[in-house]
């Protein structure tokens, strides 16, 4: 199973650097240098400048993340520690109107062929994003930012053994980032710990939230490594993750609606018609999102005073137009439903017309209000799909449909830096 071991981090110079919230970004994916360069409250050592994909125009951003990467480790902007350790990453931040804080264990996790079924995936990847990163890993020999996986830890022990670990301790560094976000990292370097932790994970598979491409390009940079000789015991056959608990109240998932325009021929009486065959539909003067009870989505319709809701009929005929080929964990997913059955089967919309057809977005009141605007005809409005759930469809060997989720917060970059080039 899981092999988690703990690193010689290298981090920033709490003596020269000591807000860490100045410091650290989201993953390189979710931010531009152009955002980062026009926010004042960041460092000019943010971990941006190292890790995100574009570093200026009319540069190689690869070799140029190397060359600052190597100059910061030598003017100790950042260092290394000398044991190895696991780092505890506590995330405080808001949700809502709700406040959350959730735990995360930066480590060392060995790389596993997604046919081992040892680390989990949960979406597919695309080349693009797969190269680029793999080009990252090779200039600057480095996991610049963590992978975030998923355990569960059902009777509460290891919670209890790092409780207990960093009681009473001081942490590394601390900061409040430019959201307001809270962040504390404390180093667990008991050998006793260590073991425990070890231990716990050996028996254990792991569910990739957030990393697929970066995951991938550790197990392509591994491969070369091979080729070139190195051992089971080399740098590279390792990558960083952040480690959370599924059951953590501070690991949250939002949903990603979908917004559908410029659809010629759609016809809002034979749509409810068709739907109404498979399903419950009912109108509701308001929203039906955040009830709380079973349905399969919220449609927002131009020309429609009011949201409709679609539920599941008792018998579930809707089953029958599901693809045979999937799960059962994924055809009780209520965005693979709306996917399958609205979305292909009823507007015709197959995965190549997506592109053109069908925008997404986090944020289900900008979803409601894009409707009747630049063409948009109907929004799908989701619940927060469960955790639970998810973790399901990964450890049925299946994939999510694409778009299905949005874990946020990501681990931000730049907290703990995992360094390839030395043991």
């Amino acid at each position: 199973m899981a092999e988690v071991r703990p690193l010689r981090g290298v981090r920033y110079n709490p003596r020269r650097l000591a807000n860490i919230g100045s410091l650290i970004a989201p993953p390189y994916d979710t931010t531009d240098a152009a955002q980062i360069a026009g926010d004042a409250a960041r460092s000019s050592f943010n971990i941006a400048e190292l890790e995100n994909i574009d570093l200026g125009s009319g540069t190689d951003s690869h070799l140029l993340a190397a060359t600052r990467y190597r100059d910061w480790r030598h003017r100790d902007v950042l260092i290394q520690d000398e044991i190895p350790s696991f780092y505890l990453h506590e995330h405080s931040y808001r949700d809502g109107e709700q406040h959350r804080h959730r735990r995360g264990l930066l480590a060392r996790v060995r790389l596993a062929d997604w046919s081992e079924r040892v680390i989990l995936p949960h979406e597919g990847t695309m080349p693009g994003p797969r190269h680029e990163r793999l080009a990252r890993l090779r200039a600057v020999r480095a996991n610049l930012s963590p992978l975030y996986l998923l355990y569960q830890d059902e009777s509460g022990d290891l919670q209890r053994t790092l409780t207990t670990a960093i009681a009473g301790a001081a942490p590394i560094s601390s900061g409040v980032d430019i959201k307001g976000d809270r962040h504390r990292l404390t180093r667990i370097d008991s050998d006793d710990v260590g073991q425990t932790v070890s231990e716990f994970f050996s028996n254990r598979t792991l569910f990739v939230a957030d990393g697929h491409h970066r995951y991938e390009a550790a197990l392509a940079y591994r491969d070369e490594r091979r080729r070139a000789g190195s051992g089971e015991t080399a740098p590279s056959e390792y990558v960083l993750a952040m480690l959370a608990d599924i059951n953590d109240p501070g690991v949250s998932v939002r949903p990603t609606h979908r917004v559908i325009n410029h659809l010629a021929g759609f016809d809002v009486v034979d749509v409810r018609r068709q739907l109404a065959e498979l399903f419950v539909v009912e109108t509701s003067e308001t929203s039906v999102a955040g009830r709380g009870d079973h349905i399969v989505c919220e449609l927002v319709i131009a020309g429609e005073k009011y949201p409709w809701r679609v539920s599941p009929r008792q018998d579930r005929s809707h089953e029958a137009r599901l693809p045979r080929n999937r799960s059962r964990a994924w055809r009780d997913l209520n965005v693979a439903i709306a996917d399958s059955i609205l979305l292909e089967s009823i507007l015709g919309l197959g995965s190549s017309q997506l592109p053109n057809h069908v925008s997404y977005t986090h944020d289900a009141n900008v979803a409601r209000e894009a409707v009747g605007k630049d063409d948009a005809l109907l929004a799908i409005i989701f619940e927060p799909p469960s955790l639970l759930a998810l973790a399901r469809v990964a450890a049925a060997g299946d994939k999510l449909p694409p778009k299905s989720s949005y874990f946020d917060p990501k681990p931000p970059a730049g907290l703990v830096i995992n360094d390839l080039s030395q043991p």
